[in-house]
């Protein structure tokens, strides 16, 4: 299997390394049963570190594409690969910066992603709500 740039583990040991390396990257059930054969092998922890950070296709540290994406999810890791990168293969749409905290949109942000709000928030959208009663109540 070719390793990509940056990629931590380059042993002959890892059951990766051997047989075709398309097997790596199948769907469904498949893809369950080839990430089991992670489960030996030494490199499995390196190898699902830097995939969390890297890799959205394929098996990689014993997981499917999608057990990484619910990691990433829960454990909030972002991934290194540049937007534009993603756009150029045709994966994913672009995704808007995060609104700054301290504003109505951050407060807005907080409630979509289920977090608590943050203080400065909180302050922001308690004078937002001043000022819409005011308009209310002066109508």
């Amino acid at each position: 299997m070719n390793t990509p740039d940056g990629y931590p583990m380059v042993d002959s040991r890892a059951p990766c390394r051997h047989g075709d390396p398309d097997r790596w990257f199948t769907d469904g059930e498949q893809a369950r049963a080839v990430a089991d054969e992670c489960t030996p092998c030494v490199f499995r922890e390196p190898c699902l570190l830097w995939a969390l950070r890297h890799e959205r296709e394929g098996c990689w540290g014993g997981t499917t594409p999608r057990e990484r994406q619910e990691l990433r999810r829960r454990s909030g890791i972002l991934m290194d690969t540049p937007p534009q990168l993603v756009i150029a293969v045709g994966k994913r749409a672009p995704t808007r910066p995060r609104p700054a905290c301290g504003t109505v949109q951050g407060y807005y942000a907080h409630r979509r992603r289920l977090e608590n709000t943050c203080e400065d928030c909180r302050v922001a959208w308690n004078v937002h709500n001043r000022g819409q009663r005011r308009k209310q109540t002066a109508s």
